[in-house]
């Protein structure tokens, strides 16, 4: 079930064109092509060097080694980005917004394959300040359909989880999420481009979701029956902050 989940994530993956450009705002963008291993006690630098203020990194991963892994970025020693790494090649974005002389990936244990990095940065002069929730939207990436479709997508992966998992973990844990992911479904399906600001919110809340069932998703991992459900759903959580350019929801 994961690898056709898996399958179609791929059409969905982000694609970021190499070399240094600069747009209409001002912002510079730098790929650094890595090509490396990334290991627990083999972290790889991307940059290192002057301070710079970075509004936000793309990294394209070739995939983990094997199963799954988790993977982190950090800024001057302070994290900014977690996600799970699959076994293909995603592309994730990690808001840092904060002037920074290195740039660190790390994993947790495993190994997974790094491709490149692309970091945006603004001049001192033009840096931008990071907005509360309510005063403004982050970055969207791609087609807000992509929204609604992973709503879909994880509403299915909560159903397959039904005859696998106890009837108070359903009701705790997965029918709040689903219920959620319908928001999110609904509100995209029906408003689109027409009411952005409903879309944002109906995701935010699927995040705060996300954030109090934490515990629980990551417990999925610890059982052969409902290991790739587990994967498959942090996989969307991760996916839908690739898609808003966020690693955190802000208040």
């Amino acid at each position: 079930m994961f690898q056709k989940f898996a399958t179609a994530l791929i059409g969905l993956a982000l694609c970021f064109g190499l070399g240094a450009s600069a747009s209409a705002d001002s912002i510079q963008s730098q790929t650094y092509p890595l090509n490396r291993e990334v290991r627990e006690y083999a972290p790889v630098v991307v940059f290192q060097g002057y301070p710079r203020y970075v509004e936000s990194m793309d990294v394209n991963w070739l995939g983990a080694r094997g199963s799954a892994v988790m993977a982190r970025i950090y800024a001057d020693g302070q994290e900014v980005w977690s996600g799970l790494i699959p076994a293909y090649d995603p592309t994730f974005r990690a808001t840092i917004r904060m002037e920074v002389s290195e740039i660190e990936l790390r994993v947790d244990s495993g190994v997974a394959v790094v491709n490149w990095a692309k970091v945006y940065t603004r001049s001192s002069g033009e840096t931008s300040r990071p907005c509360r929730r309510e005063a403004c939207r982050p970055d969207f990436i791609g087609s807000l359909l992509e929204a609604d479709d992973l709503a879909w997508t994880l509403v299915q992966v909560i159903n397959e989880l039904d005859d696998r998992v106890s009837p108070e973990a359903i009701r705790s844990h997965l029918i709040p999420l689903k219920v959620t992911a319908a928001g999110v479904f609904t509100v995209a399906k029906g408003n689109g481009n027409l009411n952005q600001g409903l879309v944002f919110k109906a995701v935010y809340a699927l995040e705060e979701e996300f954030q109090r069932q934490e515990a629980y998703l990551q417990g999925l991992l610890e059982s052969n029956m409902t290991f790739n459900e587990g994967v498959s759903l942090l996989t969307i959580r991760e996916r839908y902050k690739a898609l808003f350019g966020v690693s955190r929801y802000e208040r």
